[in-house]
């Protein structure tokens, strides 16, 4: 899990990235914020660090699996686990 306080690059900070995130509950009575898909994508690229370009192929890839799984990427949460993990 990474926490992140503000977004890599020009995408209007918290807000926007809260705008599309996903609320979960982690555990009773905590609930914690999940960037979306395109949000972490869109900050990887804005970063433009070398170990966030080399995690877009694999971003990439699953969204579209996803797409064409017929999910709305909005229904999916990594901190339940629903996402495959990488590696």
């Amino acid at each position: 899990m990474d926490l992140v306080f503000s977004p890599a690059g020009d995408l209007n900070g918290y807000e926007e990235w809260s705008a599309n995130a996903v609320g979960t509950e982690l555990i009773p009575g905590l609930v914690i914020r999940v960037a979306s898909l395109d949000g972490v994508i869109a900050s990887k690229r804005m970063a433009n660090r070398a170990k966030d370009l080399r995690s877009l192929p694999y971003l990439e890839s699953l969204k579209d699996k996803i797409r064409r799984s017929g999910v709305a990427l909005g229904a999916l949460s990594t901190a339940r686990g629903v996402l495959p993990a990488r590696g």
